[in-house]
């Protein structure tokens, strides 16, 4: 197995067994937090872990980075938070988008469901973003379950796909 194959079934291993590290990489990093944090902290998308009542045990990097720039308050979207009751609260356009999301958390916390994906707008004053938000039960856990979610940034994708919508009906005028 090659030192690249390795890595990534190492990170397979990482997922699949709920963060559980095998005790030769244990050895070989002589500190398993670390490794599980730099793993966590290695993913592009923005990724909370959630107990089984919706509160965030853990955010990566990513999370953490997108609501500095955001100006978010940290205790609004940080370890201890109610992701649930953010949710729930939610004002505006997108808040009925928001409440979906959380009753999807809550039915792959309750065993309901294995898996939520959706996609949705995330726009502020500076730019339109939008993002693909998936929830994911940790392995190895009964329902009510602790589980995962990732929001990760498919901007660029839409907007080549609004582009090539629009392309498309340009040249259908022009036919």
């Amino acid at each position: 197995m090659t030192e690249q194959q390795d890595s990534t079934h190492t990170n397979l291993l990482l997922i699949r067994n709920g963060l559980d590290i095998p005790d030769r990489e244990t050895d070989r990093t002589g500190n398993r937090e670390r490794l599980l944090r730099a793993t966590l902290d290695a993913l592009t998308a923005h990724v909370a872990v959630l107990d089984e009542t919706g509160m965030i045990l853990t955010v990566n990097k990513a999370w953490r980075d997108f609501a500095a720039a955001a100006d978010a308050k940290p205790e609004a979207v940080s370890e201890g938070v109610d992701y649930l009751g953010v949710c729930d609260s939610a004002t505006g356009d997108d808040a009925p988008l928001a409440r979906a999301f959380g009753a999807a958390v809550r039915d792959v916390i309750h065993g309901r469901s294995d898996y939520f994906e959706m996609e949705y707008p995330c726009h502020d004053d500076r730019e339109k973003r939008w993002f693909v938000g998936r929830v994911t039960p940790l392995p190895g856990y009964s329902p009510p379950r602790k589980v995962v979610t990732s929001h990760l940034n498919i901007t660029d994708r839409v907007v080549m796909e609004k582009e090539r919508d629009r392309l498309g009906l340009l040249q259908g005028e022009l036919i």
